[in-house]
């Protein structure tokens, strides 16, 4: 049996308006639960997609509510735009923008933690690609010495 669709109320950062900064909208979404939800919302354009905290707040809601919120986002002139030239023409979204908290030197923990977080995840994924090269090395060469083979006892 399967789950029965239900309504959320996804809170997202969206962006194109600037480094650090972002405009929060609710989306709604009809989901079999709050992380399917939140992964369509994801997806949503104008969602800053690849970051990690892009995803502020996820709610269950009734059917009102989410037909309001549709209608609400389908008038949002930030929504609507295609193009930074049209971006500009609206008025007072430089209201509704807020700055993310940036790490400065003085958080220098932070930094570092993030930073060794980078070089571990690198390693890895480099190790991952030179075992994959060494396969791939390997299965050729044996290719060959079979090649080889064939044709000397033919």
């Amino acid at each position: 049996m399967q789950n029965p669709i239900k309504y959320y109320a996804v809170i997202c950062k969206c962006g194109h308006v600037g480094r650090n900064k972002y405009i929060p909208i609710t989306f709604p979404v009809a989901a079999t639960n709050g992380r399917e939800a939140s992964a369509k919302a994801r997806s949503i354009a104008r969602v800053k997609h690849h970051q990690k905290f892009a995803i502020i707040n996820c709610r269950e809601i009734d059917k009102n509510e989410y037909c309001r919120l549709q209608k609400v986002n389908s008038s949002d002139p930030y929504l609507r735009c295609k193009n930074k030239q049209q971006q500009n023409l609206i008025e007072n979204l430089d209201e509704r923008i807020v700055l993310e908290k940036v790490v400065t030197k003085n958080d220098k923990k932070i930094s570092k933690i993030r930073r060794l977080d980078r070089v571990l995840y690198t390693k890895k994924k480099n190790n991952i690609l030179d075992e994959l090269t060494r396969r791939d090395c390997s299965n050729y060469d044996l290719l060959l010495w079979e090649i080889y083979d064939d044709e000397y006892i033919n």
